[in-house]
């Protein structure tokens, strides 16, 4: 689930609920490949001008509930355990209008500081077919991030090899 605002879009909120499924067709220490499909509710609460300037012009407005099918390929590579780089596509189609596609991109730069704080370098591009009339279709965003994250995963410790007894002395025969 995701949240958003954008005003040069003419969105003051949307929320998108993603439920789908992840293969990874690449897990090594240093880079990762994965792809996702699924499902995409979107639900926009529009710019009143926005939706104002759209029914004057009588121009249709986009869905503000819509259904896609959801495609996402990514790629992850540290280049060792502080610094790494990230970077994904994704496509949506809409069900509800079928001439609407959406197409997303992130390009992440992160680096850790110290503990659980790290600094991000983050480039988007956002491109929809057919967003609200008057309005760019790609819009595009760099910003400086600040990341804290709360908690690592923690390896597993294994456990270790039980010590076996020594074996009991053999058993002294008796005299005759």
């Amino acid at each position: 689930a995701t949240g958003r605002h954008d005003k040069f879009q003419g969105i003051n909120f949307r929320l998108n609920l993603d439920p789908g499924l992840k293969y990874l067709f690449v897990r090594e220490e240093a880079y990762s490949l994965w792809g996702e499909g699924g499902y995409d509710l979107q639900l926009d609460r529009r710019r009143q001008e926005d939706i104002d300037r759209a029914t004057a012009a009588k121009l249709e407005l986009p869905p503000s509930v819509d259904h896609s099918s959801r495609l996402f390929l990514g790629y992850k590579h540290a280049f060792n355990k502080e610094v790494t780089l990230s970077t994904g596509l994704e496509y949506l189609q809409s069900f509800v209008t079928t001439e609407r596609y959406r197409f997303n991109y992130e390009l992440v730069f992160a680096a850790k500081v110290k503990g659980g704080l790290a600094v991000g370098l983050v480039f988007t591009a956002r491109f929809d077919n057919s967003p609200v009339p008057g309005k760019e279709k790609l819009d595009t965003a760099t910003s400086l991030n600040l990341i804290y994250a709360f908690s690592d995963a923690k390896a597993v410790a294994k456990p270790a090899c039980p010590v076996c007894p020594e074996p009991p002395p053999p058993p002294v025969p008796l005299p005759p």
